[in-house]
C-alpha cells in the first residue's frame, strides 16, 4: 500500500509540474512573443517555435488522460505542421489550415483540462486547470477570428488594420473579459457573432466555475 501511495503521489507531482510548465510556455507564447514579433524585435518563425513547444508540453502534461491521449497527440501534430506552413511557404491555403488547426488544438487542450475542473481532484490542480482553460479559450477564439479574416479580409477593423496574431489575441482577450476598448471592431456578421459568443463564454465560464468551487467548499464544510 505504501508503494502504491508513493506512486500516486509521484504521478500527481509529475502531472502538476507539467501543468505549471504548460502555463509558463503558454503565457510566453500568447503574451510575450507575439508583440515582440509584431514590432520586429523577433523574427516571425519564433512564433512557430514557441507554439511547437506549447504543443509538446501539452502532450506531456495531458498524458495522464489515457482516453484522450491519442486525440491530444494527433491534434498537436497537425496543428504544429499547419503552424509552420505559412512560415515555410506563402500559399494562401496554409493560412486557413493554420487558423483552423491551431484553434482546434487550443480548444481540445481546454476541453481535456475542463474535465479536471469539474472532477474531485486536488484543489490546487483544479485551480491551475481553470487558469489554463481560460487562457486556452482566449487562444481558440483568437484563431477563430483569424479563420474569418482569411475568408473575409476586413472582417475586423482597427486603426492600423488587423494583420498580426498579437492583435487577434488582444481583441480576443478583451472580448473574453468583456473589457472591450473598441479600438478593434468586428465589422462582418460572422465576426460579430463570434464576438458575442466569446463574451458569453467568458461570463458563463466564470459563473459556472465559481459556483462549482463555492458548492464544493460548502459541501466540504457540511461534511466537517
Amino acid at each position: 500500500m505504501a508503494d502504491v501511495h508513493r506512486g500516486l503521489t509521484h504521478a500527481m507531482l509529475v502531472t502538476r509540474t507539467g501543468r505549471y510548465a504548460l502555463l509558463a510556455v503558454l503565457v510566453a507564447d500568447v503574451f510575450a512573443i507575439p508583440p515582440l514579433v509584431a514590432t520586429g524585435a523577433l523574427p516571425y518563425w519564433v512564433q512557430g517555435l514557441s507554439f511547437s513547444l506549447v504543443c509538446l508540453v501539452a502532450v506531456v502534461a495531458l498524458a495522464a488522460h489515457v482516453s484522450a491521449r491519442w486525440l491530444v497527440v494527433a491534434v498537436a501534430l497537425i496543428a504544429v505542421a499547419a503552424r509552420w506552413g505559412p512560415i515555410a511557404s506563402h500559399v494562401p491555403g496554409f493560412r486557413f489550415l493554420e487558423a483552423a488547426t491551431v484553434g482546434l488544438a487550443a480548444a481540445t487542450f481546454a476541453g481535456v483540462l475542463l474535465v479536471e475542473v469539474f472532477s474531485n481532484g486536488q484543489l490546487q490542480d483544479r485551480l491551475l486547470s481553470v487558469v489554463l482553460v481560460y487562457v486556452l479559450l482566449g487562444v481558440a477564439w483568437a484563431f477563430a477570428y483569424a479563420l474569418v479574416l482569411v475568408v473575409h479580409p476586413g472582417a475586423l477593423q482597427g486603426p492600423e488594420g488587423v494583420r498580426h496574431v498579437s492583435q487577434l489575441l488582444y481583441f480576443s482577450f478583451s472580448t473574453l473579459t468583456t473589457v472591450g476598448y473598441g479600438d478593434i471592431a468586428p465589422l462582418h456578421p460572422y465576426a460579430r457573432t463570434l464576438a458575442v459568443l466569446e463574451a458569453l463564454t467568458g461570463q458563463l465560464f466564470l459563473v459556472v466555475v465559481v459556483s462549482r468551487f463555492v458548492g464544493a467548499g460548502a459541501s466540504g464544510s457540511s461534511r466537517k
